[in-house]
């Protein structure tokens, strides 16, 4: 027997499979027909976008008068004073005097070398505002 060969159950099995396709009920066909070929208006969502694109209006508008203002030499990109503007820092390097732990190396005779830690004083340089 072949694999595509139509066996007797087959007719049945297909018979009783189409007899119980689902159908739908009676009035869904007519109402669904009757909502979506009707000629009526399309309702219209909310514009959404509306305030988004005044919003990038609205930016594009004052990016523009702002370059305006600027190439006209007013405003905040505009250079409206003859004086420079120069950044002057009020801060100093100084020595201060301290105190810290400094290590040193001891060698003895006969004793091998270990490291001892001494109080020295130092001066560290330090910045001043």
């Amino acid at each position: 027997m072949g694999e595509h060969e139509r066996q007797p159950s087959d007719a049945r099995v297909e018979s009783l499979l189409r007899a119980c396709a689902p159908t739908p009920p009676p009035g869904f066909v007519a109402d669904l027909q009757r909502r979506l070929l009707t000629d009526r208006a399309p309702v219209r969502e909310p514009q959404r976008r509306r305030p988004l694109l005044l919003g990038g209006f609205a930016a594009a508008a004052a990016a523009a008068a702002v370059l305006l203002l600027s190439l006209a030499g007013a405003g905040p990109l505009g250079a409206g004073t003859e004086q420079d503007v120069r950044a002057v820092s009020k801060c100093r390097l100084l020595a201060v005097p301290g105190h810290e732990r400094v290590p040193a190396i001891v060698q003895r005779r006969g004793a091998p070398p270990r490291v001892v830690y001494r109080r020295q004083s130092v001066r560290r340089l330090v910045t001043r505002c």
